[in-house]
């Protein structure tokens, strides 16, 4: 069994608020999506389990810069620079990036695609020789098989900013400095990632599956961010409620969430910022943090 994921069971969801916002003119527009099973993480992940992603990436770009520099000596230090103002060896976290493939089969599976002029649509990137990052789409005529192989180089260091940028009214600075690498933090949940950093995770996953089970990433089923639907019906609970415990108040319910309850009411829940993952109450799927605690990526809008 997949370790630290809970079965979901297939289902039916009503996507959609339940009761029309009366600041929207528009009314709630409901609709029910079925659901197949799938397995889903009961935690949020963390900050210790995306700095074993970091680790990893910073091994694989110290790997990749030993074969052309030829030793690997040189190649770790090149992965450090010296901060200008206070003088202090630090990590070039702009340098960890992460390349991998993904191979659309769905995509090549189309049939408008058989024929020899069809135009196919493909991302690709690579790393030029002064270590810029360039990503594009290409659109040409099929090749072959080979044409539904994208590429990905995606940046794994989280933006450890977020802290100041998206909250300027805050003395937020100390969470910057960390929140990310100090080991206090360890089990609470990452921010500052965007969604290229989450997919880009969840081959990272993939691909350490395949090491253990001596097969090719391609040939399993990877980890996935779940889509809207499956969200939504996860978060729901086996219940199906509005939010992931049952119907309570609307006074009562920052006790069983990690929440902004009101403007500039952040402690009402008793944290002040992230709270450590599974720390409230898992819903009837045995999910934590489905409502609550910070935003998390689905894989459609």
């Amino acid at each position: 069994l997949p370790e630290g994921m809970s079965l979901i069971r297939r289902g039916t969801v009503f996507l959609g608020v339940e009761i029309p916002d009366s600041m929207y003119i528009a009314n709630s527009m409901r609709k029910g999506v079925s659901v197949n099973d799938f397995w889903m993480d009961e935690k949020e992940v963390t900050n210790a389990k995306w700095r074993q992603f970091v680790e990893d990436v910073k091994k694989q770009v110290i790997a990749r810069k030993t074969a052309y520099m030829g030793d690997s000596v040189d190649a770790a230090k090149s992965l450090y620079k010296v901060n200008g103002i206070t003088g202090e060896k630090m990590l070039d976290v702009s340098q960890l990036n992460y390349v991998y493939h993904i191979y659309d089969y769905q995509e090549a599976m189309k049939s408008k695609y058989r024929s020899e002029d069809a135009y196919i649509s493909k991302d690709t990137a690579w790393i030029d020789l002064d270590g810029e990052v360039h990503s594009k789409v290409i659109k040409r005529k099929r090749t072959g098989d080979w044409d539904f192989l994208n590429t990905y180089v995606v940046n794994v260091y989280p933006d450890t900013t977020c802290w100041v940028n998206d909250y300027p009214n805050s003395s937020n600075g100390i969470f910057s400095k960390y929140y990310f690498n100090d080991g206090a933090y360890d089990n609470f949940p990452v921010v500052g990632i965007d969604w290229m950093q989450a997919n880009a995770f969840c081959y990272w996953r993939t691909e350490l599956l395949a090491k253990k089970l001596g097969v090719s990433p391609f040939s399993i089923e990877p980890y996935r961010l779940p889509t809207e639907a499956e969200f939504e019906y996860a978060a729901r609970g086996i219940e199906g409620n509005e939010y992931p415990w049952e119907k309570k108040k609307k006074q009562d319910i920052n006790r069983f969430a990690n929440f902004k309850n009101g403007e500039g009411d952040y402690v009402a829940d008793g944290n002040l910022i992230t709270c450590e993952v599974g720390k409230y109450k898992p819903n009837g799927w045995g999910l934590y943090d489905m409502a609550g605690n910070v935003s998390e990526w689905t894989s459609t809008a």
